[in-house]
Formats: structure tokens, sequence, C-alpha cells
């Protein structure tokens, strides 16, 4: 889901992200959740100017929410109404089907783009990652949130910068979701 195809290290070395699971933050390298900051700050700018970004028309989203969130669904519904997709795709797991993962996530694999998942293992995200070969997102796990994370720490960029911000905390706290108020703390917003 991210728009750019590959993305430049400051070794030189590409990487690809696009297409790639959102499990975790710690997944990705500093330099990477840093393009991913650009590209997100780009797409608010061009949402606060009505300038169009509709990268992901065409694409099917699937939404399971095991875990209940008015907010999170909503932010992420708008987030990807917003991206232009022409069909949003809201599934609910029903837990009384019998079903595994390994049934379910091809499923969904074959009819769209990406699943957007809020859940209460990690292991549960990583289960459907293995079945799936479109990009799996956690909107959150007991183990971590790192949708937020990146909000919080765009925030963070917009308000303060990253100066001041020990390695530690940019990447430590993002791990689990209770540590980002920590953070909000330490620097003051």
């Amino acid at each position: 889901m991210i728009r750019e195809q590959n993305y430049k290290t400051r070794s030189g070395h590409e990487r690809k992200i696009q297409g790639k699971d959102f499990l975790s933050l710690m997944d990705f390298s500093r330099e990477e959740i840093s393009h991913i900051l650009n590209v997100s700050y780009e797409f608010k700018m061009k949402l606060a100017n009505r300038e169009p970004h509709e990268y992901l028309r065409g694409k099917t989203i699937a939404l399971v929410f095991e875990k209940a969130s008015t907010r999170t669904r909503t932010s992420f519904q708008a987030a990807i109404a917003h991206l232009g997709p022409e069909f949003l795709h809201e599934a609910r797991r029903d837990a009384a089907s019998g079903g595994t993962d390994q049934r379910h996530g091809p499923v969904i694999d074959r009819y769209c783009d990406a699943l957007v998942m809020r859940t209460f293992g990690q292991d549960r995200l990583e289960e459907f990652a293995r079945y799936m070969k479109n990009p799996v997102i956690n909107a959150l796990s007991d183990l971590t949130h790192p949708c937020q994370g990146l909000a919080d720490l765009l925030t963070i960029r917009e308000k303060k910068g990253f100066q001041g911000i020990e390695d530690g905390i940019h990447r430590g706290y993002l791990q689990r979701p209770s540590l980002s108020h920590d953070c909000w703390r330490h620097h003051g917003l």
C-alpha cells in the first residue's frame, strides 16, 4: 500500500516496501519509516489542499475487526476512501464459521488487494500474512499498534522535529501501544 515501489537506503541499496506486510514498525528500518512518514505527510497536505491523491483507485481492501473500535475503523475507512478504491469490503470474521486463517486468508487474498486487521493476538496477523500474498496491515494487536505509532511519529515530526528523539524512543515505544503515551509525556506533547 506504500505508493513508491522501491526505497533507496542511505547505503544506496534499494529495498522494496510496496506490497510488504505492515505487522510491526520493528520490521522496517529507520530510513523506511522516515520514507513512509514523508509519503504520509504528502498525502496529508494533498488532503488539506483538496488535491487528488487516489493512488488506490480500483483496489479493494478488506477490513477485519475482531476488536471493535469506532475510531480506528472510521479512520481507516476515511483514509481508504480518500485514496480512491472503487469498492470497500468490510469483513467481520465469523468465529462461528469454524474456518481457519489458512482457509480465510487465501479467500480474502483472492478478492482483495490488502487486509487491514484489528485483532487480539499478533499471531493471528502473522498467520493471515503467511497465507496471503497481498499485504496484511496491523490496525492493532495486543502486542503492537504500528499505525498509531506512525501517526504519533508524524505528529512529533510536525511539532518538534526528530532532533532530540533518541533512537530507543523512536523505535522502542512503537512495539507496544501503552508506551506511546509515555513518549508523548516525555516530549511534552
